[in-house]
């Protein structure tokens, strides 16, 4: 095959995204990403190079700045964001969490809708390939989807079906240069290990590309399960606008176990506001507990499940309700469950933030003697505990879901939930 690429394979590749809006692309001086930026330059001209630092190799800084001095050359906007490692445990995930939160706030920002990533053809199948070792079923084998909605933003992958050697050839053919992650290459990483795996299963007939038909027939039928759910859900479950959601657990047991396990996974993800789902044996241990009468309730992926009157209720678990969001813009995203309207009355935005209200602020609703709405009164207290308020410092200047401020020019914040997104269940593959 050619090492360039066509118009009408850029075109082809890039149909997805649209070419009159500004357009975010994570850039790490990788091939594959500076493939991709080379052409999606060639497709549009409304691009903003995003590149996180992350600061776990010395040569990550001058990576970086490699990245600037492309993007300088050739009138691309291009920004390094910083993430400095403060946690324990798996530091690959929590650094892929961490570099896709700071583009997403990025992109928040400068409203920029479309997030796009380099990842290849070979991603696709190594991630198949890992998929199958852990037994995944439908879901897992989908691979990484082309397109999705995560961190607010609309996240596409246009080079899922190019190689990454062709990516390679482009890269020599344009004289681009590229830096090389050393980390590619230890054979520590599982990714790696399916890398060279793949070189001799080649001879059965297991190729990437034949892996990535896997994947996309596995989604196809993945959009079959998820309409089944869909129905489901309509007819079980009642969604509260102060994020939390009742169903009846009876009907939901049941359901068929893969439909039930399918909806109940989409339900805690929704209500934690996270993008990857608990472990099968743990749903598979809920849907069961859920169907016995002496169920008293229980903590799962930061929400409760609490048995009420002849339904259930999953609400944010108030312990694992911490985040606070910095306003920034009048369109503040809190907690991966809230968009807040921030009233432009309070500008300058920098002296606010929003965080839950917490039992100060229900405190203070009950000091203030405030009439309040019905959708508030008959919601269980958990929930009214982790709903956003709008904070100046300490002092708390107003609960929009609650219908209450204590500064008139917060009156026009409000606060609705953000609708729920199809949610994967092996996080670290998937972004």
């Amino acid at each position: 095959m050619s090492q360039s690429f066509t118009d009408c394979e850029i075109a082809k590749l890039f149909d997805a995204i649209p070419c009159d809006e500004p357009i975010a692309v994570a850039v790490s001086g990788g091939g594959d990403s500076m493939a991709l930026l080379s052409l999606m330059r060639r497709r549009t001209n409304t691009l903003t190079a995003l590149t996180v630092d992350h600061h776990l190799r010395p040569e990550s800084a001058e990576e970086a700045r490699s990245v600037s001095r492309y993007c300088a050359a050739h009138g691309i906007g291009h920004e390094i964001l910083n993430w400095i490692p403060d946690s324990q445990g798996n530091l690959s995930n929590h650094a892929r969490i961490g570099r896709y939160t700071l583009m997403a706030e990025v992109c928040a920002a400068r409203n920029i809708g479309t997030l796009v990533t380099g990842h290849t053809l070979d991603d696709q199948a190594e991630t198949v390939l890992m998929r199958l070792g852990r037994g995944s079923g439908v879901d897992g084998l989908s691979g990484i989807r082309h397109h999705a909605r995560l961190w607010g933003v609309q996240l596409i992958r246009p080079l899922l079906k190019v190689s990454r050697e062709r990516l390679r050839d482009y890269l020599r053919s344009e004289e681009i240069p590229w830096v090389d992650d050393p980390t590619n290459e230890d054979r520590q990483y599982m990714r790696v290990q399916a890398r060279d795996a793949l070189k001799t299963l080649s001879r059965l007939g297991i190729t990437p590309e034949r892996l990535s038909r896997t994947a996309h027939l596995m989604g196809e039928a993945s959009k079959v399960l998820e309409k089944q759910a869909n129905l489901l859900a309509a007819s079980i479950c009642d969604f509260s606008p102060l994020g939390f959601v009742s169903f009846d657990p009876a009907r939901l047991y049941e359901a068929p176990r893969e439909t039930a396990l399918r909806l109940l996974a989409r339900l805690l993800c929704m209500i934690s506001g996270q993008s990857y789902r608990p472990r099968l044996d743990t749903l598979d241990a809920l849907l069961t507990a859920l169907s016995d009468i002496s169920f008293t309730g229980c903590t799962l992926h930061g929400c409760r499940i609490d048995p009420h009157l002849d339904r259930c209720v999953i609400q944010r678990e108030p312990a694992a309700c911490t985040a606070i969001a910095r306003v920034t813009s009048s369109r503040v995203r809190w907690d991966e469950r809230f968009e807040v309207v921030v009233p432009e009355a309070l500008k300058p935005w920098s002296d606010f933030s929003i965080a839950a209200a917490g039992e100060k602020g229900l405190h203070r609703l009950k000091a203030e003697k405030v009439i309040l709405s019905k959708d508030w009164t008959a919601s269980p207290h958990p929930a009214r505990l982790c709903t956003p308020a709008l904070w100046q410092g300490d002092a708390l200047i107003g609960i929009p879901l609650a219908g209450w401020v204590a500064d008139q020019r917060a009156s026009g914040a409000t606060a609705v939930t953000i609708d729920a997104v199809p949610v994967d269940p092996d996080a670290e593959a998937f972004i």
